[in-house]
C-alpha cells in the first residue's frame, strides 16, 4: 500500500473531512476524490467538494478504478455499493458507535429515539455492511431539542478527528487493524425513503417535535396534509397538554399568533414553521377550523 489516499465523499460530512485533510496534510496526499450526488437531500454538497478539489488540483471522478485501490480508501457518508475488491483497503465512516445502529440513517434514528449521545465509528469494510473491525470510535452528548443540521455538524467534527488520527497512523506505518465488534450487542437502523417523511398525528407531541427536527434540512422535512393539501412542517414545539374530552389528532385546537396548535395522540404540537411543497410559507394561518392529516388518512 502506498502512502496516498482516495476519498469517496458525499454530503456535508464528506466536504468537512476533505477540508480537514487539506488543512492538516499536503494536498498531494490525496490521489483522487470520488464524488456521488444524493437526490434525497436539498443540498448534497457535491459541487462544493468538486470546487475544493479543483482549487487544490485534485483529480475528481464518479467511480473507483483498479489503480485507486492501491491507495488507502476512505468512504465518508457514502451510500453506494463499493466493489468487494476494495474491502482490504477501505475504511468506512459510520454515524454511530457500532455495533449500535448498523445500517442506514443511524443519526436520524438516534435523534428520533432521544439518545443522550450521538457518535461515529471508523471501521474496516467487511463483506456484510457495518460488521468490520473497528479502528476508532468517538461520541458526544446532545441536548434536546436539537435539529439534524446541528447534529450533522457535531458528527463532522468527530469524522475530522478520526481521519487525522488514522492518516497519522498510515504515515508512521502503524495503521490500526482494529478490534472485532460484539455481535450480541448489535442493533440496526433501516433505510428511509419518501414515505418516511409523513407524520403520524397519533404520535406523542414530544416525539413529533423530535421527528420534525430529525428530518429537517438538509433533508426534505416532515410531511403532512392540511385540508388535503401537502405541506412540510419545518419547525414545531411540544406544548403542555389539555384535558380534551373529544380528542381528534390532527385537528387545530387554537391559533397562537397565526401558529396552529395541533392535537396529537398525546400532547399538543405548536407548528411554528409551515411551508408548501414549493417552499412558500403558509404562516400565519387565518382559519381555525382546519385539520392536519397524513397520507394514511386519505
Amino acid at each position: 500500500m502506498n502512502n496516498k489516499i482516495v476519498l469517496l465523499l458525499m454530503t456535508e460530512k464528506g466536504l468537512s473531512v476533505l477540508k480537514r485533510v487539506l488543512k492538516t496534510y499536503p494536498a498531494d496526499l490525496v490521489s483522487k476524490v470520488i464524488v456521488c450526488r444524493d437526490e434525497a437531500v436539498k443540498n448534497d454538497f457535491a459541487d462544493d467538494i468538486i470546487d475544493l478539489c479543483e482549487q487544490h488540483s485534485i483529480k475528481v471522478s464518479d467511480k473507483l478504478s483498479e489503480k485507486d485501490v492501491e491507495s488507502l480508501c476512505f468512504a465518508v457518508s457514502w451510500r453506494k455499493i463499493i466493489p468487494a475488491s476494495t474491502a482490504k483497503r477501505l475504511i468506512v465512516f459510520h454515524d454511530s458507535v457500532l455495533p449500535k445502529y448498523r445500517g442506514f440513517n443511524p443519526l436520524v434514528t438516534s435523534l428520533l429515539n432521544g439518545d443522550e449521545e450521538i457518535g461515529a465509528t471508523a471501521l474496516w469494510a467487511a463483506e456484510k455492511y457495518d460488521r468490520g473491525r473497528v479502528i476508532t470510535q468517538k461520541s458526544v452528548k446532545v441536548k434536546y431539542p436539537i435539529k439534524i443540521q446541528s447534529a450533522i455538524k457535531m458528527v463532522c467534527e468527530l469524522y475530522e478527528e478520526m481521519i487525522v488520527e488514522i492518516i497519522g497512523q498510515m504515515i508512521h506505518g502503524k495503521l490500526d487493524q482494529g478490534f472485532a465488534q460484539d455481535d450480541s450487542l448489535a442493533t440496526y437502523s433501516v433505510w428511509r425513503d419518501e414515505q418516511d417523511y409523513w407524520v403520524n398525528w397519533d404520535w406523542h407531541a414530544s416525539y413529533m417535535q423530535r421527528f420534525v427536527n430529525a428530518v429537517g434540512f438538509p433533508y426534505k422535512g416532515a410531511r403532512a396534509l392540511l385540508e388535503q393539501q401537502p405541506v412540510r412542517i419545518t419547525d414545531a414545539e411540544a406544548v403542555p397538554d389539555l384535558d380534551i374530552k373529544n380528542r381528534v389528532p390532527g385537528k387545530i385546537f387554537e391559533l397562537e399568533d397565526g401558529s396552529p396548535v395541533v392535537i396529537c395522540g398525546t400532547g399538543l404540537l405548536k407548528v411554528t414553521g409551515l411551508i408548501s411543497e414549493s417552499g412558500e410559507s403558509l404562516l400565519p394561518l387565518k382559519k381555525l377550523k382546519q385539520r392536519f392529516s397524513s397520507h394514511h388518512d386519505m
